[in-house]
């Protein structure tokens, strides 16, 4: 029984993921779509991230015509893609979006702290900065907005931080 109790308690400590009760993990256990509650660890925290809330993605996942509100932390893993090409993301002030993986998204609003982590991509149909967002990329991070990027200048007081390039093709 002892050896059974110190097996148990082995296997819990080795498990991969660090899980509170305020994050939650896409694993795409059923299929790609974000709203599919069977595809979340341990459940699906809905199309709206609360305040000190956690959401990792850490498979491709599909937010299909979702407005997904972030108010706490959603982080894209490397080698995961989000993807919202018919709805949008909005990233309220205290938030952060945190990409490692692949972000393609039709409109994305920045109130809050981007990360585009090394090695990672971006690419938005348009790409909203609001007073006193940042948005962040180092080197060999790509980010590509293909109609509309407003606020990334100074007049929107956005903070945009560019080691690497910033392709923006608005008419």
């Amino acid at each position: 029984m002892k050896y059974f109790i110190l097996l148990l308690l082995g296997a819990a400590m080795s498990f991969p993921m660090n899980l509170t009760a305020q994050e939650y993990y896409f694993l795409a256990l059923e299929d790609c779509q974000y709203d599919n509650p069977a595809n979340w660890y341990p459940v699906y925290p809905g199309e709206y991230v609360q305040p000190g809330t956690k959401v990792v993605i850490q498979e491709d996942a599909s937010l299909g015509s979702i407005e997904l509100e972030v108010d706490g932390e959603l982080i894209i893993s490397p080698g995961s893609m989000l993807s919202a090409h018919k709805g949008s993301i909005q990233v309220n002030p205290n938030a952060r979006l945190t990409n490692h993986g692949m972000l393609m998204a039709k409109t994305l609003h920045n109130q809050g702290a981007m990360h585009n982590g090394q090695h990672s991509y971006m690419l938005l149909v348009a790409y909203y900065g609001y007073k006193n967002a940042i948005m962040d990329q180092p080197s060999q991070a790509r980010c590509i907005v293909l109609a509309e990027a407003l606020g990334l200048d100074c007049r929107m007081m956005t903070r945009f931080l560019n080691a690497s390039s910033l392709m923006a093709m608005a008419e």
